[in-house]
């Protein structure tokens, strides 16, 4: 006798009924077909994520010129500076001198000023005596200036001079003088102050 027979048209093993069996391949067709859908995923979530690229890491060498201080040095070694102001009708001269007291000679560099009226050197700030009022440099008065650069060589044991006039109306004042700039072949900031000085201008 054969293993299979025949039951309303569908081929089936003996003791199975088609439906059964129809029931069962559906059962089984469903299964794969789910099984292929979701092998993608399966296969995406299995994979090893991508390694990040390692940041770049920012240069260690700065460049030459930030390696100056922001903060000019208030001293000067070898150095002593002294100012006078010598008043005359309406106006008054203030000097400035440099005096190298080293073995060594130095050389100090200044550019031109736009709030002191484009002068070089001496720096000054003028206050009213009593009030201590700012009469110069007026903060309106900045002006424009040409960008050279003064260079002057402070001999061992010699000095050097920088003067200006200031136009001032009569009265008493008291002048804060200083020199600043750079100083030596490495371009250091200095701002370095002489005592200031009276002066009365008639």
């Amino acid at each position: 006798m054969s293993g299979f027979v025949k039951v309303s048209g569908v081929a089936g093993h003996a003791g199975v009924s088609g439906g059964a069996y129809a029931g069962r391949m559906l059962t089984f067709m469903t299964r794969a077909v789910l099984t292929l859908a979701l092998l993608p995923g399966a296969l995406a979530q299995s994979t090893v994520p991508a390694t990040p690229p390692a940041p770049i890491s920012a240069p260690t060498t700065a460049p030459a010129e930030l390696d100056r201080p922001l903060t000019p040095r208030v001293t000067l070694e070898n150095a002593r500076l002294t100012a006078t102001a010598t008043p005359g009708a309406g106006t008054a001269t203030v000097r400035l001198s440099v005096q190298n007291t080293g073995t060594s000679a130095f050389t100090l560099n200044a550019n031109r000023d736009s709030l002191q009226g484009c002068q070089v050197a001496p720096h000054v700030r003028v206050l009213k005596v009593g009030s201590r009022e700012v009469v110069y440099p007026d903060p309106a008065g900045v002006r424009l200036c040409a960008q050279d650069i003064v260079t002057r060589e402070v001999p061992a044991g010699g000095s050097v001079e920088f003067a200006r006039n200031l136009t001032l109306p009569a009265g008493e004042y008291l002048v804060e003088v200083w020199f600043q700039g750079f100083v030596g072949e490495g371009g250091e900031r200095v701002r370095v102050a002489a005592e200031a000085v009276r002066v009365r201008v008639q």
